[in-house]
């Protein structure tokens, strides 16, 4: 029996989706974030030197890569209710 991997492909979502952090990412590290009722490995799609997002933070997810979701940082104008402060 042979095995062949596969690469994955980057998609991207015709909308973005909202997230809910659940283990902190940052921009050299893999965390996790809660979306579409499950958790998720998540990274940022654009490494930023300073960026990182905390548990209980919300963010955008504009794609996934394989299981990695690809995310943002949201804005308050990006969460379709009000944020808890």
């Amino acid at each position: 029996m042979s095995l062949r991997l596969i690469p994955h492909e980057t998609q991207f979502f015709q909308q973005p989706i909202i997230g809910q952090v659940e283990k902190v990412v940052t921009t050299n590290s893999i965390g996790r974030v809660k979306a579409m009722g499950s958790y998720w490995p998540a990274r940022f799609y654009i490494k930023n030197e300073t960026q990182s997002v905390f548990p209980d933070q919300w963010v955008k997810i504009i794609g996934i890569h394989g299981i990695t979701l690809l995310i943002e940082p949201a804005s308050q104008d990006d969460v379709p209710f009000p944020l808890a402060s």
